[in-house]
């Protein structure tokens, strides 16, 4: 007898069965009841190879007949959930670090910009020495020109006054040479 006619003479023997639930296992086919008492989806065989598909995923599961599948298929949806959780929390910490890199990025822009202020401001200060400098050098020049026309002025009064003292002493000579000529 084969295997699938021992399972149909099992199931026609099994008046309590609520619902069939057939998977692939093993390239042959086996039945799955429903527990009444524990609520829970039981298999009528021994140990065989369950294939469940899941998005891209390919899982595998041996099954024993006194092992609960609803328990399993609760268990592996409970990592699958904490999986995703995982994920989640995973694409949560990748978001996070990229918003710190955006932050520290945006920090390094605002140090640049710091910096360039800091330097803008280092050249309107050269500058404004600069400025300061030549108005000083400005200042120093008309001093200068100032002390050289000072000095014109007295060199002038000095000639003046050594005209005058020419004139004097000349006009003195003439007085003398008109007395002695008499």
């Amino acid at each position: 007898m084969s295997f699938y006619e021992k399972e149909q003479a099992h199931r026609s023997a099994e008046p309590l069965l609520k619902e069939d639930v057939t998977f692939g296992i093993a390239n042959e086919k086996c039945r799955l009841e429903w527990n009444e008492n524990s609520k829970s989806i039981r298999s009528k065989i021994f140990f065989r190879h369950m294939h469940v598909l899941y998005g891209k995923w390919h899982f595998h599961f041996l099954i024993h007949p006194v092992y609960d599948i609803k328990v399993a298929f609760e268990r592996w949806t409970t990592d699958l959930w904490a999986f995703e959780r995982w994920a989640t929390d995973l694409w949560a910490f990748e978001r996070w670090a990229t918003d710190l890199w955006a932050i520290e990025r945006w920090a390094t822009d605002l140090w640049a910009l710091e910096r360039w202020a800091t330097d803008l401001w280092a050249i309107e200060r050269w500058a404004t020495d600069l400025w300061a400098f030549e108005r000083w050098a400005t200042d120093l020049w008309a001093i200068e020109r100032w002390a050289i026309d000072l000095w014109a002025i007295e060199r002038w009064a000095i000639d003046l006054w050594a005209f005058e003292r020419w004139a004097f002493i000349r006009g003195q000579t003439n007085k003398n040479s008109l007395s002695v000529g008499v």
